[in-house]
């Protein structure tokens, strides 16, 4: 019997606010049974510090659970710490702080991600946290005794991937960090994060909506060509598209895509006025 090929289409919502859309061949023997219709993704604690899906996983987590109002929390270290785990134990200290004035202003939980990385050219550990808003900034920078210490209040609406351009620093995602090996110990968790966070979901897939022959048409085309652009607009067009990925994997010769989206009744980033820098 003839084997047929298939395209996957697999959406992860993350909020409300954003999706991220995978586009990937499968075969008969590689298809398996589509799951129940709401499927809440699993911590990737175990993979490779470097490995794509843990930043993917990153980026949409801090993008279902933070937006305007919150903050991002930047401490840093006057004396440099003996190690990694001693600015982990220093890092949880100042979480619990947080935790007890917000408890005592009448807040809500303490929503947080955090990352201990040592900087690409200072060497120096250095710590980058979003929390959720509430407490003023002051309150939040002085409950930091170790150091100088920055906050921004997050304005995701003034920029076009939102939260995903903060997410993916904080991640080592970007061209300058991937140049430079992180000096944490090997097997440790990239980020830690409070057990109160929203998971990232998956619909149920679709096999039907892509065919192999469009997606090969499609995949002998630059994938920042404007024919590209138009195409994966014209499919979502409730969704604006700020990150279009091609994938090929040389071993199989297929093409995959990925693309991450915000939905366009919810932006506000083309406001000509862009809000103050909180920074102090």
């Amino acid at each position: 019997m003839k084997q047929e090929n298939y395209m996957r289409e697999r959406r992860t919502h993350c909020g409300q606010e954003y999706q991220d859309v995978e586009v990937f061949p499968m075969s008969d023997r590689e298809r398996k049974p589509i799951r129940a219709r709401k499927e809440a993704l699993s911590s990737p604690a175990q993979k490779d510090l470097n490995d794509r899906n843990s930043k993917r996983y990153f980026r949409q987590l801090v993008k279902t659970n933070f937006g305007a109002g919150d903050l991002a929390v930047d401490p840093t270290f006057v004396q440099e710490p003996e190690s990694y785990e001693e600015a982990m134990r220093q890092l949880r200290n100042y979480i619990r702080r947080l935790r007890r004035a917000r408890v005592k202003a009448g807040l809500e939980p303490l929503k947080y991600v955090a990352v201990i990385e040592r900087g690409v050219r200072s060497k120096r550990l250095h710590i980058h946290m979003i929390i959720n808003g509430g407490l003023p900034e002051e309150q939040v920078k002085g409950l930091w005794k170790l150091g100088l210490i920055r906050t921004d209040a997050l304005h995701p609406e003034y920029f076009e991937d939102g939260l995903n351009c903060k997410a993916a620093y904080m991640a080592g995602d970007t061209e300058d960090k991937r140049r430079h090996s992180d000096q944490r110990p090997k097997g440790c968790r990239r980020w830690i994060q409070s057990n109160n966070l929203a998971k990232p979901w998956r619909g149920r897939p679709n096999d039907s909506r892509y065919s192999p022959r469009q997606m090969e048409k499609l995949a002998k085309l630059p994938e920042d060509c404007e024919a590209v652009r138009t195409f994966w607009a014209k499919q979502y067009p409730q969704w604006h598209i700020y990150s279009i990925e091609k994938l090929f994997n040389p071993e199989t010769a297929r093409t995959s895509w990925y693309l991450e989206m915000r939905r366009k009744e919810m932006e506000q980033w083309k406001k000509r006025t862009k809000p103050r820098s909180s920074r102090r």
